[in-house]
């Protein structure tokens, strides 16, 4: 095979070398066809990349111009030794998705062997925020494809706090409702901590009610429901093989639905857990995060965390939401997270990208939970 992998890669090879004119397997990849014999061949580093490998594509180019392949396309399977190739994005999309058929082939098996097994949740929603009806349509989508039964109660953004207590108390009282979620923000108008504790804890999946909450702080207790964003986050890095005991970890945020409670899992799953916050010193995040092996970021800020204030190796979960100027999409700003994903990724073993990493689990965790309240009511 004409042309050679690069001595300064520092590549091991893998895979068969033969002539892909002939149509051989290469690394694992069917190489295609050529119509002609080869020419310059060059080797340039492919996207497609999985933990522990780094995926070399090979083309016919013409050298001074480096067109774009003409002919064949062959992929190489190489192993790169250098530390950062053993950087794998973690799927949050794909890993959601293989959950959501497992709890959809769950109830298919449950309604077969009771058909008055009937999942149901109910969503709140007050007023007409663009955002909260984007999130409330994605719930019930959702809610649809895995057999659930997903319905939604819109109320006027003036509602009273009594009328909206009142449809809540009604809900609880409903043995056909599994799940009840306030969809937050609320109008300023309105107490989210006593709308969401007024949730009965049994129906209470998003797990914001303070009962749910304070079982998360006692060290041998159990909450009901475990709030959703937190609990996507530990099967993730459950999903991923991330050893948490004896880590050191960081977790970027306290608020009460994701930082607090997570630094509680966390912390009781074995690691050894540091929380910043508003207050702590840039020499304090930075010195931190350096010593960190997980980091945890959720403080809702563009490039919070940087490559320079992490480590080599260290797994890196963002779960910010944030939205930057940028000219060449048409609403003129793209969404990205808190963590600056090109510096971080060159140390990372694995991360998660904004969007398509914690998002999609958050949702999936909705359907959890929800599942499991309808088994708890039916005791199975």
């Amino acid at each position: 095979m004409p042309g050679t992998i690069p001595s300064e890669t520092g590549h091991k090879t893998h895979g068969c070398f033969g002539s892909p004119h002939n149509g051989h397997t290469v690394g694992g990849t069917r190489a295609g066809n050529c119509r002609r014999p080869c020419q310059t061949l060059c080797w340039a580093p492919s996207p497609r990349r999985t933990a522990g490998h780094i995926y070399y594509h090979t083309s016919h180019r013409t050298p001074a111009a480096h067109r774009e392949p003409t002919f064949c396309q062959i992929y190489i399977h190489v192993e790169k030794k250098c530390p950062r190739t053993n950087m794998s994005i973690i799927d949050g999309r794909a890993i959601s998705s293989e959950l959501r058929a497992s709890i959809a082939a769950e109830i298919r098996d449950l309604k077969a062997q009771d058909p008055s097994f009937a999942p149901r949740l109910v969503i709140i929603q007050v007023g007409d925020r663009p955002d909260s009806s984007t999130y409330v349509k994605m719930k019930l989508k959702s809610c649809q494809e895995v057999g659930i039964d997903g319905s939604l109660q819109k109320l006027p953004d003036d509602v009273s706090e009594a009328d909206l207590l009142a449809r809540i108390n009604e809900l609880n009282e409903d043995p056909s409702v599994h799940g009840i979620l306030v969809q937050l923000p609320l109008p300023a108008h309105l107490d989210e901590e006593r709308i969401t504790n007024a949730v009965k804890q049994e129906k209470d999946i998003d797990g914001f009610s303070e009962l749910n909450l304070a079982a998360i702080f006692k060290k041998n207790a159990a909450a009901k429901f475990i709030p959703c964003t937190p609990k996507g986050i530990m099967y993730l890095l459950k999903h991923e093989q991330v050893e948490i005991a004896g880590k050191n970890v960081v977790v970027c945020g306290r608020s009460d639905i994701v930082g607090g409670p997570l630094s509680k899992l966390l912390e009781k799953a074995g690691g050894t857990v540091t929380v910043v916050h508003s207050k702590t010193s840039p020499e304090q995040l930075k010195f931190y995060c350096s010593n960190a092996d997980i980091i945890v970021s959720a403080v809702g800020r563009a490039g919070f965390i940087t490559g320079d204030m992490v480590k080599q190796g260290c797994v890196i979960i963002d779960v910010g939401t944030n939205y930057v100027p940028d000219a060449t999409r048409k609403t003129g700003q793209r969404m990205c997270g808190d963590v600056d994903f090109a510096s971080c990724k060159e140390k990372a073993s694995k991360i998660t990208p904004v969007p398509g990493g914690v998002g999609p689990m958050t949702v999936a965790m909705v359907l959890d939970n929800l599942l499991e309240s309808a088994k708890r009511s039916k005791k199975v």
